[in-house]
């Protein structure tokens, strides 16, 4: 079966295929616990992310598929950001001199599901 990866962000972005988009401020801005998930899911003809609709014609699209979406969840442990990725891991990354903590946090995460998730990079 071809499932098509679609991930949802507290920084309220999807991305849908198989590129991963850099993480926004969003929820790392204030260096909290964050719960790592993504979902795949096998649809027929219309994506539920299909972002040219929104509201109404969208959901009128989607009921007239009268198609059932299985969805599987990925969920993974809590990532609690701490020391040792503000200074070792933070290295890994180029320029990462100039990087405030959120965006360390949110590189390291981003690795984490890029890498779980089978996805490529998306600039």
């Amino acid at each position: 079966m071809d499932w098509g990866p679609i991930c949802i962000y507290a920084e309220g972005s999807v991305t849908n295929g198989k590129n991963l988009s850099r993480f926004r401020r969003g929820g790392f801005q204030g260096l909290v616990a964050v719960k790592p998930c993504y979902f795949r899911y096998d649809y027929k003809t219309v994506s539920p992310d299909y972002s040219t609709l929104t509201g109404a014609p969208l959901s009128f699209i989607m009921v007239a598929e009268f198609a059932l979406q299985p969805i599987i969840a990925h969920t993974y442990p809590i990532f609690v950001p701490n020391d040792y990725l503000y200074t070792e891991y933070a290295k890994t990354i180029p320029g990462h001199e100039k990087l405030e903590k959120w965006e360390v946090y949110a590189h390291a995460v981003h690795d984490f599901l890029q890498r779980e998730g089978g996805f490529g990079i998306n600039e």
